[in-house]
């Protein structure tokens, strides 16, 4: 068993906390009635228990909300797999979140 998968809890915390902070950063320097719009894809992960999905699109629209932000829409999008060698570890959809700063 490799790091990752042995630090998988300790990874995704420090990633998510360190995407949260980014984000309170961002809030500050933002205009009132200012657009935000981010681009982002879920992901999944082998555990001893299986695939586990990482549901990193609706934790990051938790963590735009708790800043105040106004969800407008969450728009899918389909991603261009461009290295048909590597495209069972590809990202296939992301999703354009769009939020109004207050």
């Amino acid at each position: 068993v490799g790091f990752r998968m042995l630090n998988m809890a300790s990874l995704m915390f420090r990633y998510f906390r360190d995407k949260s902070s980014s984000l309170t950063n961002v809030d500050r320097l933002l205009n009132r009635h200012s657009n935000i719009f981010l681009v982002i894809g879920d992901n999944r992960t082998l555990t001893g228990k299986g695939v586990v999905l990482i549901e990193t699109t609706k934790v990051l629209c938790e963590v735009g909300q708790a800043l105040g932000w106004h969800l407008n829409e969450r728009i899918p999008i389909t991603v261009t797999q461009e290295n048909l060698r590597h495209s069972r570890h590809s990202i296939t959809d992301n999703t354009v979140l769009w939020f109004s700063h207050p």
